[in-house]
């Protein structure tokens, strides 16, 4: 690349001062005055702005008036201004303000992704073509950003195939322009050439997606004139709108362009010449979706509470909340928690996604009904003391069967007699399971949560065996525990009614029984999940043991739902320490990154500690009037 024919005619200045400038400062400056410094930075003739960021405003609290200062601009004010977005749902929120050009961020790095805006790159990837589908929907322009395009300060030197990779990814098709960002502001122009080079040479083109001649915002013809439209990544070390990644001191604000290229596109590719700076390059990419000329604004869809007519105190009234919450174990099903707590948010003015979920145990059939599309089957079979009683498993139309144990085998299943410890057994989860296969289920799921045994998982390899097998149906068992195989009894039997020598009984039991099955599963973490059945059910049928919250949020597609919320409210009965290890609110807490989680429980146990700070709220709501309540709260 020839860094020697660079000219002025060839650069396009954009001024960060009201994003990377005001968001070091750690202070709000007031809309009206943000307004007053766009309209003078503009009638000074500065080309282009970036105005802001929709990072969380509690990370970075500059930023949190930026959908009113877009509000507050006029079309034409518009026009020549970007706001920074990092998913689908803040690209929409921008829009709903009026804005109309976007800068789509992302790292590189995915510990550095993950420390500014709480998801792994893959994700950020898989969402783009949903912010690009709304950015020209609405008439607008998209950059890609890539963060880290040189150096990560968690990883180090970031490989430059990796950057290769997510320029060529298709999902990234629909950005008119690339942007390699070096965040910490090392790299050196022959670093930054090579890079710009390979990815111009490599990105994928087709005619058909040459784009038409245009002018917008003073950009020119990219087919007729071309011209570099240079940005610039955050010399602070930090990427544009993070709160978290180390910082890099010392660097000018606002660097001057080094040179440029001016070679002209390779054959059969109209690319525009590609511009470098000392802190980012940009590689202008065609765009086959956009339009000649300047492109209607798209009518705002959210209305504006304005108090005393001053543009300061403009608030966007709704908010999308996704309400995921967790059974209250014994009194209110996951479903009729999100419905309370839904109906209190939308008389409150906010738009809400109702998403029961479960951690594997009493629930999970009904979280898992809709979105795996199972029809419910009832089965004859027998409680844990082998007193006959009703049974239901799911089918899918793929040939997956859902089996609660908690259904026949559970600490809640109904019983006469005498609830010994001793003799339940999971016989009747058994029955189930065999039903299934015989239906022609090839792959049985098992949410293992909730059980009344520690049989080891025997009862129902019984019931299995005195029914036919499987008959090569694969088994999944979902468990929300660690525990290992002989440690059952001693973890879990107390209560299920075990005193001290009877857990040294079953313990003695399962250790006996571990030897006789075909693989041993005492060494095996999960094990122990349901009083052994987990590790029963390895060693002779090779389970697959999984995660029960991660498999329950990826099938009900938590992660699509989140890319578009505001605000998640988790919810469970009791919230305490136990509630961070393996439940599925620490589940969701590590999902959702930057978005703000309220957490909606029957009770908080004493030795919640610090587990509290993970939330931005914590309502206590014992019935339903209550629930519905803390959804009127949400979101103010």
């Amino acid at each position: 690349m020839n860094f020697g024919d660079v000219r002025l005619q060839d650069v396009t200045l954009r001024d960060v001062t009201l994003r990377d400038g005001l968001q070091l400062t750690g202070k709000l400056l007031p809309t009206e005055r943000k307004v007053r410094l766009v309209r003078s930075l503009l009638d000074a003739g500065v080309p282009e702005l970036e105005i802001g960021s929709l990072a969380r405003p509690d990370l970075v609290p500059p930023m949190a008036n930026s959908l009113e200062l877009i509000a507050a601009l006029t079309e034409e004010e518009l026009d020549r201004c970007w706001v920074w977005v990092a998913t689908p749902r803040h690209v929409e929120k921008a829009i709903a303000a009026g804005a109309r050009h976007f800068q789509y961020c992302f790292s590189v790095s995915d510990a550095h992704n993950n420390a500014n805006i709480g998801r792994d790159t893959e994700t950020s990837i898989a969402a783009m073509p949903a912010a690009v589908d709304l950015a020209h929907a609405a008439g607008g322009s998209i950059q890609l950003c890539l963060a880290t395009s040189f150096t990560c300060p968690f990883d180090g030197p970031v490989d430059a195939d990796r950057v290769l990779e997510i320029a060529c990814d298709p999902r990234t098709d629909g950005a008119a322009d690339i942007v390699l960002a070096d965040t910490l502001g090392q790299a050196v122009p022959g670093q930054v050439a090579e890079l710009v080079s390979r990815v111009r040479a490599e990105s994928p083109r087709t005619p058909d997606r040459l784009p038409r001649p245009r002018h917008v915002g003073g950009w020119a013809s990219p087919t007729a004139s071309p011209r570099c439209r240079p940005a610039r990544a955050s010399s602070t070390g930090r990427s544009p709108g993070s709160a978290a990644a180390p910082s890099h001191q010392g660097r000018a604000a606002t660097p001057p362009p080094r040179t440029c290229c001016s070679r002209p596109a390779r054959s059969g590719c109209r690319r525009r010449c590609l511009p470098i700076w000392s802190g980012s390059a940009r590689i202008s990419r065609p765009n086959w979706t956009s339009r000649t000329g300047p492109a209607p604004r798209r009518a705002r869809v959210r209305k504006l509470q304005r108090s005393n007519g001053c543009c300061a105190h403009d608030r966007i009234t709704d908010v999308r909340i996704l309400i995921a919450p967790d059974s209250f174990k014994g009194t209110y099903r996951a479903a009729e928690v999100a419905d309370a707590v839904a109906a209190g948010a939308e008389s409150a003015g906010h738009e809400t996604i109702r998403l029961p979920v479960a951690d594997g145990g009493e629930g999970t059939l009904e979280a898992l009904t809709g979105p795996m599309r199972l029809d419910h089957i009832e089965v004859a079979t027998v409680n844990p003391w082998r007193m006959p009683c009703p049974g239901v498993f799911g089918l899918a139309a793929d040939g997956t069967a859902v089996v609660e144990l908690a259904t026949a085998s559970g600490i809640t299943t109904a019983h006469n007699g005498f609830r010994d410890p001793v003799t339940a057994d999971t016989y009747g989860t058994g029955l189930a399971m065999a039903e299934a296969a015989r239906r022609g289920a090839r792959r049985i799921v098992v949410a293992a949560g909730g059980s009344a045994t520690t049989d080891g998982g025997l009862g129902a390899i019984a019931a299995i065996d005195s029914a036919g097998g499987l008959h090569g149906a694969s088994v999944t068992v979902l468990t929300d525990v660690t525990t290992r195989y002989v440690d059952a009894a001693r973890v879990f039997g107390p209560q299920k009614g075990a005193d001290p020598a009877t857990v040294d009984l079953l313990t003695q039991r399962l250790d006996a029984a571990a030897t006789a099955l075909p693989r041993d599963p005492r060494c095996v973490d999960g094990t122990g999940a349901a009083g052994g059945f987990s590790g029963g059910m390895w060693a002779r049928y090779c389970a697959d043991l999984r995660s029960g919250a991660e498999f329950v949020l990826d099938a009900v597609e938590f992660d699509r739902n989140l890319a578009t919320a505001d605000l998640v409210v988790v919810g469970e009965g009791r919230l305490d320490g136990q509630s961070r290890a393996g439940k599925i609110v620490s589940a969701i807490l590590a999902r959702t990154g930057s978005v703000p989680v309220v957490a909606v429980v029957g009770s908080v146990g004493d030795d919640l500690g610090d587990y509290r700070d993970r939330f931005a709220d914590v309502i206590v709501a014992t019935d339903a009037d209550a629930m519905r309540a803390a959804g009127a709260r949400l979101g103010r």
